[in-house]
């Protein structure tokens, strides 16, 4: 068999990163402030928002971190799921907003490699961190996470727990703040940031056209004179799939560190080795897997075609308003990146087709795969 190699080069003018507002926007006063309304459950369910009246208690079984109430999630020991949420504002113009817990896990699960029962911790749509039957403790563990890129907003904090069909996990939860503190935070830097990103990606095809693997690279500089420690690549199609089988996967990250993929998996965040100040490039790199979905969408497979829209992980962009890490949307387009040059290399059996600028080349495909 033959492979076709079909080379897309684009190049956009970028659009200048560091356009200059009217003028200087002032900063917010900080009034420190403890925002989590009865967050040691003393007061029962008047704040909360919980499954079941059984979730804020002082029943037997399990104690309190302070006084004589709790947050009881799960410890039922059959398939259960049990959530707390309040929703909280976190006052604009302070430096520092912070989080903390208690919390306490006993469980009946042996195992020492397997996660069965699981608690998400999120505010708004980030998932702060994930527990499960592995974090047992005999006592209380305090938790504590910065927050403070949510300052000047209205968001749900919420823990969720889940157990499977056996041996119960308990997740208890006591004495929740959220703690606005810290001078007045400076004006926001409004520079759109990482500027003039550089795209170059190399795919090959399955011969249906519905797998596609590869690698991908992007070389960005930073425009903003606040020091860019972290970017974050938007996975958008994701949105058409599930976090246990995303049909986007990015994997063996150079240049950075993944963490945990957030915004309902449409958002990967790439924490940089060093910051990166202004006027400084860098580039990151991954391999990159597509498995396109069933139907008839931007992307998905309908008969004969594949459609792939979106697909390409780009960068997110970061101004005023922080990090723009909306929620995927059908009604409309969330989609946000800065103009951009982009190479991509296509490689795929001459049985398919691929609609693409640039130019195709006939290449003899490999003996071993003739």
């Amino acid at each position: 068999m033959f492979a076709v190699a079909a080379v897309a080069a684009l190049s956009l003018p970028v659009t200048p990163a560091a356009a200059t507002p009217p003028g200087p926007p002032l900063a917010a006063a900080c009034t420190p402030a403890q925002v989590v309304s009865g967050g040691d459950f003393e007061s029962g369910t008047s704040s909360w928002t919980p499954s079941s009246t059984t979730v804020i208690t002082s029943r037997a079984g399990q104690s309190a971190h302070g006084g004589s109430s709790f947050a009881w999630l799960d410890g039922t020991g059959g398939t259960h799921t049990d959530s707390l949420s309040q929703s909280v504002t976190i006052p604009s113009g302070c430096s520092s907003a912070t989080l903390t817990f208690w919390l306490h896990i006993d469980t009946a699960e042996t195992t020492s490699s397997t996660a069965y029962d699981k608690l998400t911790a999120k505010i708004g749509s980030t998932t702060l961190a994930t527990y499960s039957n592995l974090n047992k403790a005999t006592g209380y563990v305090q938790k504590s996470f910065d927050v403070s890129s949510f300052a000047g907003q209205t968001v749900s904090l919420a823990f969720s727990g889940t157990e499977d069909s056996s041996l119960q996990t308990s997740f208890v939860l006591d004495d929740i703040a959220l703690n606005t503190s810290g001078d007045t935070a400076p004006p926001a830097d409004s520079t759109r940031t990482p500027a003039a990103p550089a795209y170059t990606v190399s795919l090959s095809s399955d011969t249906a056209g519905t797998v596609w693997t590869g690698h991908e690279s992007t070389t960005f500089t930073n425009a903003s004179a606040t020091p860019l420690t972290e970017v974050y690549l938007r996975l958008w199609d994701n949105y058409h799939g599930t976090c246990t089988a995303p049909p986007i996967t990015v994997t063996n990250v150079t240049g950075g560190t993944a963490g945990a993929l957030s915004v309902a998996c449409t958002a990967l965040r790439i924490a940089l080795p060093t910051p990166l100040t202004q006027g400084q490039s860098t580039t990151i790199g991954f391999d990159l897997g597509i498995t396109v979905p069933s139907g008839a969408d931007r992307f998905g497979h309908d008969g004969a075609f594949n459609m792939i829209g979106n697909a390409l992980p780009v960068l997110a962009v970061k101004d005023g308003s922080g990090w723009h890490l909306d929620p995927y949307t059908n009604n409309g387009e969330s989609f946000y990146s800065l103009a951009a040059d982009f190479k991509v290399t296509l490689d795929h059996p001459t049985s398919l087709s691929v609609p693409a600028t640039g130019t195709s080349v006939d290449t003899p495909a490999p003996a071993a795969v003739r």
